[in-house]
């Protein structure tokens, strides 16, 4: 609770989606306790799903990544 505090953040991002299977890493059970852990405190109402964050994670490409694309699209031609 101490980074928490010092932090105050808007929003917390954590690992749970509805419609995306790689964003939702969280399991129901630890949900709930995290909700508990923060009940009573701001930040129990600023928790939103990380989906966002981790659907921009997998769109980044290394250049390795590009190059082998790249590679794979000529032989594709």
């Amino acid at each position: 609770m101490e980074a928490l505090e010092k932090l105050n953040p808007g929003r917390i991002a954590i690992n749970y989606s509805k419609s995306d299977v790689l964003a939702d890493g969280l399991d129901h059970g630890l949900f709930l306790t995290l909700i508990d852990y923060l009940e009573g405190t701001p930040w129990q109402n600023r928790l939103v799903s990380a989906e966002k964050i981790i659907a921009a994670l997998r769109g980044r490409k290394t250049p390795e990544e590009l190059h082998r694309i790249r590679n794979a699209v000529e032989t594709t031609r």
